[in-house]
């Protein structure tokens, strides 16, 4: 279920459509239930409200700092929103490797997508740059690795 709620989200965000915030709900309820059903040897489920707490008030201070900044909200709130629920997905312990897995996820993902353009543009002499990534669906893509991890035991 982790996996389809995740390509829906991909696919809405590279749509140029809001993320639907029934979506990002219905995930949510879905963390809390797998935290509950899950073993002990997983995070508790204060850990996982706890994370999913902590890194919402992390973008949530990134999107109001990046407002001050530049007077642009280049962080939606359906980030902030999807963030509190991987937090709550993965556990306090491992947002780290979360942050650290979409991070790299993402520069994969840019850096494809710049070498693509930059071939596709080259007969017109001309390199065109995207304004805006979302970070939505490398966090979702995170989201599901480092729970597979957790999942198997390495974690």
């Amino acid at each position: 279920l982790l996996t389809i709620g995740i390509i829906s989200m991909i696919y809405y965000e590279f749509s140029d459509s809001d993320l639907p915030v029934n979506l990002i709900y219905s995930l949510l309820i879905l963390g809390l239930f797998v935290s509950v059903m899950e073993p002990l040897d997983h995070p508790s489920l204060s850990d996982r409200v706890f994370g999913g707490l902590a890194i919402s008030v992390l973008f949530l201070w990134v999107r109001l700092g990046m407002i001050w900044l530049t007077g642009d909200s280049t962080v939606g709130f359906n980030e902030v929103k999807f963030a509190g629920t991987a937090g709550l997905w993965v556990g306090f312990d491992n947002i780290p490797i979360l942050m650290i897995v979409a991070c790299v996820i993402g520069v994969l993902m840019v850096s494809t997508a710049g070498i693509y353009r930059m071939v596709a543009t080259s007969n017109e002499k001309q390199i065109v740059s995207t304004a805006s990534f979302p970070f939505s669906p490398t966090l979702g893509l995170s989201m599901v690795f480092v729970s597979c991890l957790q999942f198997y035991g390495f974690f």
